[in-house]
Parts: C-alpha cells; structure tokens; sequence
C-alpha cells in the first residue's frame, strides 16, 4: 500500500492547481487522473475561459477573482500568458438581471461602474452594435484566461516540484478509514494518505454520492466564426461580451488566437445522465438559435461556424459552487464543476482546497458555497 500526505482525485484545472500549492508547502502528493489532464470529456478543456471581476451572479466572488488574479499572474511567464485583460463588456436592457447584479456587485465593492451608451459602446468596440434600448457595462480588469495554457503551466510546475500525474487511474472509492483516507482505484489499489481532494469534475458524484441530488450535467456547444474584418475582432479592438439576447446570455471572446470569434450560450443545454455518455457530437444545428439571437449586434461576423466543440456544465439548483468535506468524513474534502463558471477562479480554488485538506482555514468564507444549503432551502 503506497502512502502520501494528500491523494488528488482529478486532474483537471481544480486538482492541478491544488497539487502545485500543496507541493509548494512540501506535501506529499500522489495525483491520479482517469484520463488525461483537461481531457475533451470534461470541463477544463479548451484554449479560453472568461474571467470577470464583478460577477451578476453573486458578489461573494469579487474577493476571489482577486486572489485568482494574483495567482494566475505568479503562474504566467509573461503578462498575457494566461490571464489577457481584454476588458469584459456585458450588455442588455437596463433592467436585465446581467445588467442590474453586475452594477450591483460593483456597487458593493464600493467601485463605480463604467457604463456606456450603445454609441459610446460602438464608438470603442466599432464591430459591436446594440439596440438602442440596450446599455453597456465595461469591466476594464476582466478578460480571458488562456485555460490550455493554465493547464500547461500547471503541470511543469508540479512536475518541476518532483511529481507526476498518475493518467489512466481510475478511482472507484474514496473513504475515510480513522484518522485518515483510503483510495481504491479499478486496478484494485489501495492508497493510504491523510486527507484526500476529490476534483473530479462532472464525476463527482461517483466518489460524493452525498452530491448527486444537487448537480444536473449538461451538454454545452461553443463555436468559432470568421469575422468579415478580422482586425475589429481582435483584443485591442473587441472585448469578451456578454449579451443579455431573447435567448438568454450568450457570451463571446475575441479573436485572440487567429481561429475565430468563440461564442456560446451560459444557459443550461440539454441534460446528460452521466459523464461518460458526453460526446464531442456538435452540429452546426446546435450553434444556429446563439449565432441568430446575436442577430445584427455583430455584422461583421460569420454565419456559420467554422469549428464546433461540446463540454459540460455540473449544474447546482442555484447555479453557484460547490466546496465542502464530505459529510461525515471531514477529511475528504471536494469541489464541484461549479456550473459552467469555475475556472477563472480556479487558481484560488485549488489553494482553498489545499488549505482544507491541510486542515487550515482558507482565507476566503467559503460558507456559500457549502453542500448543506441544499438541505436548508
């Protein structure tokens, strides 16, 4: 039976990130992926991921975007590396929830809002066109995160800090046994640790059945289109935007990689059994209701998508995270896919999840994001 001090479940953004900040402490970490880091099946995968200082879905998140920022720019070895401020601009009617949440989280953080007329907007961002009932708010500090290469940096971190993956490790159990953990992969292995993180993404459930009532996979399709005028769409010229459309929010990143303007819908997409039945089958039906609800708000892009791509969403009823131990076992400690809105801060979440399973408060209140909110609605 091999031992270490913290046994990782999962290999994607939240059990890399963990694995470098309890290797930079001096742990002992044994770190087992079913597949392959960020693996297509799951939800780390692809080059890009929003990240926004101010979020309209709750205003708890604005510390924790600033931590993740600090980290992510430690990760990076040049500004832009992973974390590219492109500025993030959200737009709606006024009186659209996007809108309203966001100018209220800002409001919060005690930091007024820059919002801007959809001549102003257009006059700043030349290929944006919006409605003129509709207003645009500017978050100047948001942008991309380069998820592929917070990925790689990740793992040359960690095997910089003498340690290596375990790929292809499967993980059937994870339980408490006395005043540690024990994990059983299918290869029918045995691993003795202290605490255990399980960061296995839209698998959580497997190893936190406790979690199954609360998470609904979906099935999300993003896609890239040519702009007309390539130059208008590129960052110095184009944000990440967020549209309050008919359709629900649809969001965007501009083109920063030469591959085309990425545009999916955040709303939940068609509901997935379990993980393993997720496939990379996107349509080009899939993309045709997101790229009609954007309508004539970007003239200069494609109709149609030039690539297509599917991951999933683990869903909680509130649309929120979660971060827990696992009842009963205090020394398992977990984190869900947080419903499609995860990684930008997973830089911040891997360090909470090391500081649990090293039994030290986290800097953060992770309160909100506790499992037992379920049971108290």
């Amino acid at each position: 039976m091999r031992a270490c001090d913290v046994v990782v479940v999962g290999q994607g953004v939240f059990g890399l990130a963990a694995c470098a900040y309890l290797l930079e402490r001096g742990v002992r970490v044994i770190a087992l992926e079913r597949a392959t880091p960020a693996h297509d099946g799951g939800s780390s995968h692809g080059d890009s991921r929003v990240t926004r200082r101010f979020n309209f879905e709750n205003p708890a998140y604005t510390p924790l975007f600033d931590r993740s920022i600090e980290l992510w720019r430690e990760l990076e070895r040049a500004p832009g590396d992973i974390y590219l401020p492109t500025g993030v601009l959200e737009c709606g009617p006024r009186d659209h929830a996007l809108i309203t949440s966001t100018l209220d989280a800002a409001a919060a953080a005690g930091i007024a809002s820059n919002v801007l007329s959809p001549a102003e907007v257009a006059g700043r961002f030349p290929a944006i066109h919006l409605p003129d009932d509709w207003i645009g708010v500017l978050q100047n500090d948001g942008g991309v995160i380069r998820a592929d290469k917070a990925i790689a940096a990740y793992l040359e971190l960690i095997r910089g800090r003498g340690a290596e993956p375990e790929l292809g490790r499967q993980v059937r159990a994870v339980e408490q046994v006395g005043d540690g953990v024990e994990a059983v992969t299918e290869g029918g292995e045995t691993i003795r640790a202290g605490s255990a993180i399980i960061a296995a993404g839209p698998w959580t459930t497997d190893l936190v059945p406790e979690v199954a009532p609360h998470l609904t996979l979906t099935r999300q399709v993003v896609g890239w289109f040519r702009p007309d005028r390539p130059g208008l769409f590129e960052p110095a010229r184009f944000p990440v935007f967020l549209f309050a459309t008919s359709a629900g929010v649809i969001y965007g990143f501009p083109d920063f990689a030469g591959a085309g303007v990425k545009i999916a819908s955040h709303e939940p997409g068609r509901a997935v059994g379990r993980a393993d039945l997720a496939t990379q089958d996107a349509t080009s039906d899939d993309m045709a209701p997101v790229r009609a609800a954007l309508g004539s708000m970007l003239p200069g892009l494609g109709r149609t998508a030039a690539a297509l791509r599917t991951c999933l969403y683990a869903n909680t009823p509130d649309l929120e995270f979660i971060v827990d131990r696992r009842p009963g076992r205090p020394n398992i400690v977990f984190a869900s896919a947080c419903s499609g809105h995860g990684f930008k801060f997973a830089s911040a979440i891997g360090e909470i999840l090391a500081d649990l399973a090293l039994g030290e408060a986290p800097r953060f209140d992770i309160g909100p994001f506790a499992l037992s909110r379920f049971a108290l609605a």
